[in-house]
């Protein structure tokens, strides 16, 4: 099995992606335009628009058409009862279950939503007179392209925030990252750069650490840059959104390689420094968990594809993602076993030390996900996604720095590997001044 040996491909195989996921139209905007028709609506008996989580008293939606559409409604049904509704195959009985209803009052207008004490999960479906009576004759069907937008009151009551509650906050933690790693990028590049420059020891390490930093970091910047366009018209940019979804990906390919290819024989257990190395070619496990990976980004990539709400990380309950949940746990009890047995086998508590360090930071990467998926059932509906965003984000993103703390530590590290005999290339002590190691 031939397996991409360098981050370099991964990234160039994500990117080269970028037209087919931007040219899907993934990404539902909270400005929406498109096309009001009696034939799509009676095919589906309701066409669908969006879901929305509207809180305070002043929320509202603003619509505008091109021309009018008699009897057209925007029906609102409420998370829990939009559920049923699909079991329901009568059309009249669907949409009698919507808790209230928006007629199209000429071309243009808006709607105060009505008030709830919580925050609430809405579903926008679009019906008019003969959705549900298909032989009822009219001069014309109706036909026309619209502008919805909807909109959350700000902190003084007016109705101008185009974020959902299952999007608050998002804006505001990824303009922290993008600052974070800008900070990062200034205190550590020199060094950094420097000793990637000499290609001295440890050098395939540092760099696929550096590639999945450098990654995170544009992936981040890119994510705020879409969310801010958005806070100001309900659309952002979702070019660049899908460009942040691909470098998450690559991030993902690059990270895996890293920790695989260390947890099945190079550099731990044979002290090879090339990454090249006949390991992934002589190893059962190895071929296993190549392909557990390209099952994974393949799984990765369909679930952005057919998911028409562009996320990171996604708290539905398709068939995907539970692959991709079971996925990572199988990777994790591999990856965990194969270190187990280099434990148990190993004397030196130097060592011993340092692979369990190894795989502590490892299992934070693989398994962050499926607890806080688990963890979010505790918290509403429209709080899950932002919390499990937020969480695996930052905790993959401390996995990354702790593993380069712990590869630049001579204390554990340089000690067990076989590159004693050379000189540390990126000190902790010398180069940050933070002393990880006592003498």
């Amino acid at each position: 099995m031939k397996i991409i040996t360098t981050p370099r491909l991964a990234l160039k195989l994500g990117l080269g992606l970028i037209f087919m996921l931007t040219a899907a139209g993934l990404v539902n905007g909270k400005t929406l335009r498109g096309v009001f028709s009696t034939h799509s609506s009676q095919l589906t008996h309701g066409h669908y628009i969006t879901r929305f989580c509207f809180h305070g008293k002043n929320a509202m939606v603003k619509y505008e058409l091109n021309s009018t559409v008699l009897g057209g409604r925007l029906y609102f049904f409420l998370d829990n009862r939009w559920e049923r509704t699909k079991k329901i195959e009568n059309c009249i009985e669907k949409l009698g279950m919507a808790k209230f209803s928006v007629p199209f009052n000429g071309t243009d207008g808006n709607y105060t939503i009505p008030h709830f004490i919580t925050s609430q999960i809405w579903h926008i479906t679009y019906g008019d007179l003969l959705t549900c009576n298909v032989n009822k004759p009219m001069a014309h069907h109706n036909y026309a392209t619209y502008k919805l937008q909807f909109y959350n009151p700000d902190v003084e009551g007016n109705p101008m925030v185009h974020f959902s509650d299952e999007e608050t906050g998002l804006l505001g933690f990824y303009e922290l990252l993008s600052i974070f790693y800008f900070v990062l990028g200034c205190i550590c590049f020199s060094s950094l750069y420097g000793t990637l420059a000499k290609r001295g020891p440890m050098h395939e390490v540092l760099s696929i650490l550096t590639t999945v930093l450098v990654l995170q970091a544009l992936c981040s910047f890119c994510m705020f840059i879409h969310l801010y366009t958005y806070s100001r018209d309900g659309e952002g940019s979702p070019f660049i959104e899908s460009i942040g979804q691909l470098m998450d990906i690559a991030t993902q390919f690059n990270m895996l390689y890293l920790l695989l290819s260390l947890s099945v024989g190079w550099t731990l257990g044979n002290f090879k420094t090339n990454l090249n190395s006949q390991v992934w070619k002589s190893s059962t496990l190895s071929r296993v968990l190549a392909l557990l990976a390209i099952i994974q980004g393949i799984l990765v990539f369909m679930d952005q594809m057919w998911y028409t709400e562009h996320s990171f990380y996604h708290t539905h309950q398709d068939v995907t993602s539970i692959l991709l949940i079971v996925i990572r746990l199988i990777l994790a009890i591999l990856f965990s076993g194969n270190l187990y047995q280099t434990v148990s086998r190993e004397r030196s508590v130097m060592k011993r030390n340092f692979y369990i360090s190894f795989c502590k930071y490892c299992l934070v990467w693989f398994l962050i996900y499926p607890v806080l998926l688990v963890t979010s059932l505790v918290f509403a509906e429209h709080i899950r996604n932002k919390f499990i965003t937020i969480g695996v984000i930052s905790s993959q993103s401390l996995s990354v720095l702790l593993l380069y703390r712990l590869f630049l530590s001579r204390s554990l590290y340089w000690e067990i590997s076989s590159l004693s005999s050379a000189t540390l290339p990126l000190r902790m002590d010398k180069s940050f001044g933070i002393k990880l190691y006592s003498n």
